[in-house]
């Protein structure tokens, strides 16, 4: 696990809550309340990686009412793009049972990976669509949703526990288009923004990209 998230502040994205931070002691009373609720926020996440851990081994582990509902949203956001990853790689011409994960399906998998450890998924201001996750002060995901810096254009949804981004109008150079399929983990580009920079495609990787055809795989129950 990464460092403690003490959760969204106006020093995620610069001012896009609106207003000025104040000094006040009221001030220290809501960072107080919003550590203890990152803090509880982060024990559900932990326990919720505890029981996956344990049915891959055949135990079966329970957690309270409580974690399973703060869980529950990104589970299943993370059950659609471990989907996507598995359904974005690319099987290798005169192989069996072996694909090539792409850009695409890292980023998916990164996305999946952040939500699964507690972090708050990035939603389009637009259609709603998640396009990226912000976990541990990281932003991974598609290009031009990262509301970290942001001074506009961006809001967090405290009921929601969601990011509401407008995509930034200088993002749209370099990015690569996906096939667009319905779906409420629908996405239009596929770079990846954390701090991680993606792999190098070989030349024989990338001839099997131009070749290949994605496959589909079955869904992994989460909870």
């Amino acid at each position: 696990m990464g460092s403690e998230d003490s959760g969204p502040s106006d020093s995620d994205f610069g001012r896009a809550h609106g207003g000025s931070v104040g000094k006040s002691s009221s001030s220290n009373t809501g960072k107080d309340s919003r550590n203890a609720r990152a803090k509880s926020r982060k024990t559900s996440f932990q326990n919720y990686q505890k029981q996956r851990d344990a049915a891959k081994k055949g135990i079966d582990v329970a957690i309270t009412a409580k974690e399973a509902n703060t869980v529950r949203d990104n589970a299943s956001i993370a059950m659609d793009f471990d989907q996507k990853a598995k359904d974005s790689k690319v099987n290798i011409p005169g192989t069996t049972g072996v694909a090539l994960s792409t850009v695409q399906s890292i980023n998916y998998s990164n996305i999946a990976s952040g939500l699964r450890d507690g972090g708050y998924a990035v939603t389009s201001s637009k259609d709603g669509s998640v396009q990226g996750v912000v976990n541990n002060g990281r932003y991974s995901g598609n290009v031009g949703f990262s509301p970290i810096g942001r001074t506009s254009g961006a809001q967090f949804n405290m009921g929601t526990n969601q990011y509401s981004v407008e995509q930034s109008q200088d993002s749209n150079e370099g990015s690569e288009n996906n096939n667009m399929t319905p779906s409420r983990t629908q996405t239009s580009v596929v770079n990846t923004t954390n701090s991680t920079s993606a792999p190098t495609l070989s030349t024989a990787s990338r001839r099997a990209l131009i070749s290949g055809a994605g496959g589909g795989a079955a869904r992994r129950n989460l909870i």
